[in-house]
């Protein structure tokens, strides 16, 4: 999220290469008049924090849900090592 970067695409045929953590913007005073200028700044880190905690719940999911041989399984068909 900080160092690697990925390429998004922006059209059907240009992409652009970026860092995720770029594309994250602070919570808008247009949308939310009432907001301060700490909050907008706060806003960044809890987007983090919300991302990382959704990404272990899916992770989580698919550890209980998917059983490991099955999964082990489907990692040899797509030519992959089994971890």
């Amino acid at each position: 999220m900080f160092e690697d970067s990925v390429r998004i695409p922006i059209s059907e045929t240009e992409s652009e290469e970026t860092v995720p953590y770029k594309m994250l913007q602070p919570i808008s005073k247009a949308k939310y008049p009432d907001i301060t200028e700490d909050e907008a700044a706060r806003s960044l880190p809890i987007q983090t924090l919300c991302g990382a905690i959704f990404d272990a719940i899916l992770v989580h999911m698919m550890n209980t849900i998917v059983e490991p041989t099955r999964l082990a399984r489907s990692e040899e068909k797509d030519g992959r090592e089994p971890q």
